[in-house]
Protein backbone atom coordinates (compact mmCIF):
# COMPACT_ATOMS: atom_id res chain seq x y z
CA UNK A 1 0.00 0.00 0.00
CA UNK A 2 1.46 3.39 -0.87
CA UNK A 3 1.95 6.12 1.74
CA UNK A 4 -0.90 8.31 0.44
CA UNK A 5 -3.39 5.43 0.53
CA UNK A 6 -2.20 4.40 3.98
CA UNK A 7 -2.70 7.95 5.30
CA UNK A 8 -6.23 8.06 3.83
CA UNK A 9 -7.13 4.76 5.46
CA UNK A 10 -5.73 6.05 8.78
CA UNK A 11 -7.81 9.26 8.48
CA UNK A 12 -10.97 7.33 7.66
CA UNK A 13 -10.75 4.35 9.99
CA UNK A 14 -8.16 5.25 12.65
CA UNK A 15 -6.75 2.12 14.25
CA UNK A 16 -9.45 -0.04 12.65
CA UNK A 17 -9.19 -1.60 9.19
CA UNK A 18 -12.95 -1.40 8.73
CA UNK A 19 -15.84 0.99 9.32
CA UNK A 20 -17.18 0.27 12.78
CA UNK A 21 -20.44 1.01 14.55
CA UNK A 22 -18.68 0.99 17.93
CA UNK A 23 -15.11 2.21 18.49
CA UNK A 24 -14.76 -0.15 21.46
CA UNK A 25 -15.20 -3.17 19.17
CA UNK A 26 -11.77 -3.88 17.75
CA UNK A 27 -10.42 -6.57 15.44
CA UNK A 28 -9.14 -8.39 18.56
CA UNK A 29 -12.67 -8.49 20.02
CA UNK A 30 -14.09 -10.02 16.83
CA UNK A 31 -11.23 -12.52 16.70
CA UNK A 32 -11.94 -13.51 20.32
CA UNK A 33 -15.66 -13.95 19.57
CA UNK A 34 -14.88 -16.55 16.89
CA UNK A 35 -12.30 -18.34 19.06
CA UNK A 36 -14.41 -18.23 22.23
CA UNK A 37 -17.47 -19.59 20.42
CA UNK A 38 -15.32 -22.50 19.14
CA UNK A 39 -16.04 -21.42 15.58
CA UNK A 40 -12.35 -21.15 14.63
CA UNK A 41 -8.87 -22.09 15.80
CA UNK A 42 -6.21 -19.47 15.14
CA UNK A 43 -2.43 -19.61 15.06
CA UNK A 44 -0.37 -16.45 14.60
CA UNK A 45 3.24 -16.63 13.41
CA UNK A 46 5.36 -13.77 14.71
CA UNK A 47 8.28 -12.06 12.99
CA UNK A 48 11.46 -13.24 14.73
CA UNK A 49 13.11 -9.84 14.10
CA UNK A 50 10.09 -7.84 15.28
CA UNK A 51 8.22 -9.90 17.90
CA UNK A 52 5.35 -7.37 18.00
CA UNK A 53 4.58 -8.04 14.31
CA UNK A 54 2.40 -10.94 13.13
CA UNK A 55 3.70 -12.17 9.77
CA UNK A 56 0.87 -14.51 8.87
CA UNK A 57 -1.94 -16.44 10.51
CA UNK A 58 -3.69 -19.77 10.09
CA UNK A 59 -7.43 -20.11 10.65
CA UNK A 60 -9.26 -23.43 10.83
CA UNK A 61 -13.02 -22.94 10.52
CA UNK A 62 -14.62 -25.43 12.92
CA UNK A 63 -18.25 -24.32 13.18
CA UNK A 64 -20.69 -21.68 11.98
CA UNK A 65 -23.45 -20.97 14.47
CA UNK A 66 -26.82 -20.30 12.87
CA UNK A 67 -29.51 -18.04 14.35
CA UNK A 68 -31.57 -21.17 15.12
CA UNK A 69 -28.66 -22.68 17.08
CA UNK A 70 -28.15 -19.41 18.97
CA UNK A 71 -31.90 -19.49 19.77
CA UNK A 72 -32.33 -15.88 20.98
CA UNK A 73 -30.26 -13.47 18.81
CA UNK A 74 -30.46 -10.77 21.52
CA UNK A 75 -29.08 -13.07 24.22
CA UNK A 76 -25.57 -12.16 25.39
CA UNK A 77 -22.95 -14.86 25.80
CA UNK A 78 -20.16 -14.28 28.28
CA UNK A 79 -16.52 -14.73 27.30
CA UNK A 80 -14.73 -17.66 28.92
CA UNK A 81 -11.72 -15.39 29.62
CA UNK A 82 -11.45 -11.86 30.98
CA UNK A 83 -11.72 -9.24 28.24
CA UNK A 84 -12.63 -5.53 28.21
CA UNK A 85 -16.05 -6.37 26.82
CA UNK A 86 -17.52 -9.19 28.89
CA UNK A 87 -20.20 -10.46 26.50
CA UNK A 88 -21.29 -10.63 22.87
CA UNK A 89 -24.54 -11.32 21.01
CA UNK A 90 -25.46 -12.93 17.71
CA UNK A 91 -25.07 -9.66 15.82
CA UNK A 92 -21.50 -9.36 17.15
CA UNK A 93 -20.92 -12.98 16.13
CA UNK A 94 -22.10 -12.34 12.56
CA UNK A 95 -19.98 -9.17 12.35
CA UNK A 96 -16.98 -11.14 13.59
CA UNK A 97 -16.97 -13.16 10.35
CA UNK A 98 -16.48 -9.88 8.46
CA UNK A 99 -14.12 -8.08 10.84
CA UNK A 100 -11.92 -10.64 12.63
CA UNK A 101 -9.62 -11.15 9.65
CA UNK A 102 -9.02 -7.48 8.78
CA UNK A 103 -5.58 -7.30 10.30
CA UNK A 104 -2.97 -5.03 8.68
CA UNK A 105 -3.83 -6.11 5.13
CA UNK A 106 -0.77 -4.42 3.65
CA UNK A 107 1.69 -6.63 5.60
CA UNK A 108 -0.27 -9.64 6.85
CA UNK A 109 -1.66 -12.75 5.15
CA UNK A 110 -4.02 -15.55 6.18
CA UNK A 111 -4.21 -19.27 5.46
CA UNK A 112 -7.75 -20.66 5.81
CA UNK A 113 -8.89 -24.24 6.18
CA UNK A 114 -12.58 -25.15 6.26
CA UNK A 115 -13.64 -28.21 8.27
CA UNK A 116 -17.43 -27.69 8.27
CA UNK A 117 -20.49 -27.73 6.05
CA UNK A 118 -21.55 -24.12 5.67
CA UNK A 119 -25.24 -23.59 6.54
CA UNK A 120 -27.29 -22.80 3.42
CA UNK A 121 -28.20 -19.25 4.50
CA UNK A 122 -24.49 -18.34 4.38
CA UNK A 123 -24.06 -19.68 0.84
CA UNK A 124 -20.42 -20.10 -0.08
CA UNK A 125 -19.24 -17.04 1.83
CA UNK A 126 -18.92 -16.17 5.49
CA UNK A 127 -18.20 -12.52 6.01
CA UNK A 128 -15.72 -11.59 3.32
CA UNK A 129 -14.45 -15.16 2.93
CA UNK A 130 -15.27 -17.15 -0.19
CA UNK A 131 -15.24 -20.79 0.84
CA UNK A 132 -15.54 -22.42 -2.59
CA UNK A 133 -12.57 -24.60 -3.44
Amino acid sequence: MNIWAESQVQKSFGRHHFATDDLNKSQKLYELILVDSNSVSLTHTMDKYNPQQILYSKCIIRDVITAQEWKNPFEDRKFSIHFTSQAYNYNDYKNAWYRAFLMQPNIHSWFFMNNVQIPFQYGSTIGGLCLDV
